[in-house]
């Protein structure tokens, strides 16, 4: 079918169907609302073209090309845009649940209000993008290359990330909660107020990384690199650090409650006024760190080294220790037992009226 011919059954609005349209020219065309079933547009051109509230079913779009185009409000669920280009297309409430986009290309792209839940983008290409309120929950972006995509409020919940690419990135109010993003490479990211409870970042590097005000709890960090990183203020509550190292890094005021953190190294990191209530910290070293006012309350610090380590006012109530336990410290004023909280914690209730409750 000719371009005129299309153009002409979307004026009469009219569906156009069970066509093949392979390499057609539609480069800045008006395709606003228009309705497309079973045509095949491979290699098709839409450069330019207005594809508002238009939809599509059972189309094949595999190396089409929609550069600079307007996809606002469009349907492209379940479509097939295997090495499509998309660079520099505005979206808005567009839908590309479940398409397939391997190796598209998204670059300098302006992505907003946009579903992209379950899609594939294996190898895509989604650098320079900005990108506002975009769901990619479940996504596989494996091989995708995200450098120097700036996103807010962008949700990749229990997406996959093998071997993608995250250079110079910006993240603000981003959801990885549950994301497999092992091995990945954040070095010096701005990754503030980042929602990654739950994600597995093991081997992840953070080095230089922007982690205030985040979330990491429940996370799976073993073996991650967040040194020289500031996070003042995140949250690590039950998070697995083992043999992490966060030497050299600013966390004050961060929550490592009940984290489990053998072999992990704190030395030279600043964290004063953190809690690392009922943590275990078996083996951890914490050498030269600053523990001013911090809290160990319940925490297993077997065979952890403090040497060195600035402990003023830091409380060790109810930790466990051993020999090997190293708490030596030049300023070593810790906090004062608390006699009546004891008491007060090891307060049973009289046989009397333990009696009454039980019935």
């Amino acid at each position: 079918m000719r371009r005129e011919d299309i153009l002409a059954a979307v004026a009469r609005r009219d569906a156009v169907e069970n066509l093949d349209a392979r390499a057609i020219d539609l480069s800045g065309a008006d395709l606003t609302g228009a309705m497309f079933v079973n045509v095949d547009f491979y290699g098709a051109d839409f450069r330019r073209s207005s594809l508002e509230k238009t939809s599509f079913a059972g189309c094949d779009f595999r190396n089409a090309h929609f550069d600079a185009a307007n996809l606002k409000q469009a349907d492209l669920r379940n479509m097939n845009f295997q090495g499509a280009s998309f660079r520099g297309i505005t979206t808005h409430t567009t839908m590309f649940q479940y398409a397939d986009l391997t190796a598209a290309d998204f670059s300098e792209a302006e992505l907003s209000w946009s579903f992209f839940q379950n899609a594939t983008l294996t190898k895509a290409d989604l650098s320079r993008t900005r990108m506002d309120k975009v769901l990619f929950s479940e996504a596989i972006l494996d091989g995708a290359a995200l450098d120097g995509a700036d996103m807010l409020k962008v949700m990749f919940n229990s997406a996959s990330f093998e071997k993608t690419t995250f250079k110079a990135a910006r993240f603000h109010k981003v959801l990885f909660a549950g994301a497999r993003l092992d091995f990945q490479d954040f070095r010096n990211a701005a990754f503030s107020t980042v929602n990654a409870a739950g994600a597995s970042l093991r081997s992840a590097n953070f080095s230089g990384a922007d982690l205030r005000l985040s979330n990491f709890s429940e996370a799976d960090l073993s073996g991650a690199i967040l040194a020289d990183a500031r996070g003042s203020q995140a949250m690590f509550q039950g998070a697995n650090l083992h043999k992490a190292s966060l030497r050299k890094g600013v966390f004050d005021q961060a929550c490592f409650g009940a984290v489990h953190a053998e072999y992990a190294d704190f030395s030279e990191a600043r964290l004063e006024y953190s809690s690392f209530s009922s943590a275990v910290l078996r083996n951890a070293r914490l050498v030269g760190a600053n523990l001013a006012h911090t809290d160990f309350s319940r925490a297993d610090i077997t065979d952890a080294d403090f040497s060195n380590a600035t402990l003023l006012q830091a409380r060790f109530y109810k930790t466990i220790k051993n020999s090997g336990t190293r708490l030596v410290a030049p300023d070593a004023i810790l906090r004062a037992p608390d006699p009546e909280l004891s008491e007060a914690e090891d307060w049973t209730p009289p046989p009397q009226y333990a009696k009454k409750n039980s019935k």
